[in-house]
């Protein structure tokens, strides 16, 4: 999408529909599932932060590593930091670091194979710690979120385009 039409969309629609359509302009127009760098940085950012909130909302942490949304979580990581959700970002890389390796592979066959060693080897129900304390803040500001990945979208109209 052109810089101009991002801005003329930013303008006239509703901040969660901006976020949908980037999101789907990522997903369905790009090779992203063989090469993530076929996405821009802006593709990336807005696909990285919807798929680790919905997976977690629909399944947790293990349902986001398992599926390809998992393939992301550097990505995530860097923009939850970027759009000023500081909380989401540790949450995510307090899980990122239990894997194996420095941290869960973004192929996803081999993070498949780390995730089941994080589940051998984890102490206490990790996930359930950290999925309580997801929801508990997200419950709470879900809209402020969107709000930041907003302003973050209306802010760098650049990093979205072609």
């Amino acid at each position: 999408m052109h810089t101009f039409e991002l801005n003329k969309m930013i303008e006239s629609h509703e901040p969660q529909a901006v976020i949908d359509a980037l999101f789907d302009q990522a997903y369905h127009a790009k090779d992203w599932e063989t090469n993530h760098n076929a996405l821009t940085k802006g593709d990336r950012m807005v696909m990285s932060v919807t798929t680790f909130l919905g997976e977690i909302c629909n399944g947790g942490f293990d349902q986001y590593f398992w599926n390809d949304a998992g393939d992301f979580s550097f990505d995530a990581a860097e923009a939850l930091e970027a759009i000023s959700a500081p909380e989401y970002r540790e949450l995510l890389t307090r899980a990122m670091s239990l894997f194996p390796d420095g941290g869960p592979s973004t192929d996803r066959l081999t993070r498949q194979d780390q995730l089941e060693v994080v589940r051998s080897s984890s102490e206490g129900d990790v996930w359930e710690q950290l999925e309580t304390a997801f929801c508990q803040r997200y419950h709470n500001d879900r809209e402020e979120l969107t709000r930041k990945l907003f302003d973050y979208i209306r802010e760098h109209p650049d990093v979205f385009s072609d």
